[in-house]
């Protein structure tokens, strides 16, 4: 088990190191790790009021998004989410990298669903923070959504995805897309 974890981290590393943007994410297994958190939820009130905070329940996650709502062009816009497991059971999450997904502009990025397995005792947080170079003025959108979730090899119930489901999806891509979290984009002003 120990060297099936060393390799997944690994594979981590490497995917990590070779993104298209900085994203740095917690692994929730106990240990931290440069840039990353594995934490106990902690309520704390934004106090900048350019910077907003929300979140959504769905099955047994709570999905929390951090941005700033206005931001100055040619600065980096940076945004935080958290992904909280609030059941009562240890689970083994399955999911793709980065768990949390952000989309600005309406630039397109590719990411690998690889499966990826993380264990999660109640109340423990996976963090995903990230960062986009602005360039353009006027109102931008902001998504964030979570990778397909699957606990204990069941896909959940996600929330929000209703304008990714397309007629012509198989059966099986619209269930995938069912299992995501995502909030109502944000709006950020830039500059």
């Amino acid at each position: 088990m120990e060297k099936l974890s060393l390799i997944l981290s690994f594979i981590l590393l490497t995917v990590g190191l070779f993104g298209c943007q900085q994203s740095t994410e917690g692994v929730a297994n106990g240990n931290n790790a440069s840039k990353s958190k594995v934490e106990e939820k902690s309520k704390s009130e934004v106090q900048n009021p350019k910077v907003v905070t929300e979140r959504i329940e769905a099955s047994e996650f709570v999905l929390e998004i951090t941005t700033p709502t206005v931001v100055e062009n040619g600065n980096t816009l940076k945004v935080k989410g958290t992904l909280t497991y609030i059941g009562d059971k240890t689970i083994n999450l399955y999911h793709g990298r980065p768990i949390i997904r952000f989309t600005f502009s309406d630039e397109i990025y590719e990411y690998e669903d690889q499966g990826f397995s993380t264990e999660l005792k109640t109340g423990q947080t996976i963090e995903v923070e990230n960062e986009f170079q602005v360039s353009k003025t006027g109102k931008q959108n902001l998504t964030a959504r979570t990778t397909m979730l699957q606990v204990n090899g069941e896909l959940i119930e996600g929330i929000g995805n209703e304008k990714y489901i397309k007629e012509n999806m198989t059966e099986r891509a619209a269930e995938i897309e069912k299992s995501k979290i995502a909030l109502e984009p944000f709006e950020v002003l830039v500059k």
